[in-house]
């Protein structure tokens, strides 16, 4: 896996799999019943069923940390 700290503007990569904490954010939004649980995880889900390669647009820095952006167009909205 690419380290995050490397990645550059135009460099392309790989979604795999959703990050464990938005699994367990939307287990819990499931749990609390809040109003479209999970969006963020339903969204890499998507991302990695539609268009798992993306390429990095940005990098920016976030306090202190590294932070590469892409952008996806999906096929459908989002409901």
């Amino acid at each position: 896996m690419p380290d995050r700290n490397q990645l550059h503007v135009g460099d392309k990569i790989r979604i795999l799999r959703v990050p464990q904490a938005n699994l367990d954010q939307r287990d819990r939004e499931l749990r609390e019943n809040v109003e479209r649980p999970g969006w963020t995880a339903d969204t890499i889900e998507r991302i990695i069923t539609e268009h798992p390669v993306v390429k990095i647009k940005k990098v920016e820095l976030v306090d202190g940390i590294r932070l590469p952006w892409f952008e996806v167009e999906l096929c459908q909205p989002i409901p």
